[in-house]
């Protein structure tokens, strides 16, 4: 395993959820927001940010409440007749509907997850 994993746990690749690589834990909006001036110009027009620090933290707030805070999770001691364990209320985030949010993540998602994807690749060459 590269350096990000220690050699004594017995982690796959398969074993890591892309869903949990956020901002928290990594520098995927910075970076991917640095490396595609395209990307960065698209949210300054949905958003009318100016400065490269408004770019990322509209892209951290769409992050969060477009992809790392959503939990659609079940109870599976319900069998069958499993219920979300939040209403469909509470997995709208405050912000979650949000047009212009959501138009940022749409803008956002594919360049988020192909870099999720290199980084888990990165973790464990």
């Amino acid at each position: 395993p590269g350096s990000g994993v220690p050699s004594q746990l017995p982690y796959c690749k398969t074993d890591i959820l892309l869903e949990g690589i956020d901002f928290h834990c990594s520098q995927v909006v910075e970076d991917i927001f640095r490396r595609c001036s395209a990307l960065r110009d698209r949210v300054k027009a949905i958003t009318g940010a100016t400065s490269m620090d408004d770019v990322v933290g509209v892209g951290k707030s769409a992050m969060w409440h477009l992809r790392s805070a959503v939990n659609s999770r079940r109870n599976l001691d319900l069998g069958a007749s499993a219920t979300p364990l939040a209403s469909e209320a509470e997995r709208q985030s405050e912000k979650g509907d949000d047009d212009q949010l959501r138009l940022v993540w749409e803008a956002m998602e594919e360049p988020v997850e192909s870099w999720c994807e290199r980084y888990v690749e990165r973790l464990f060459s």
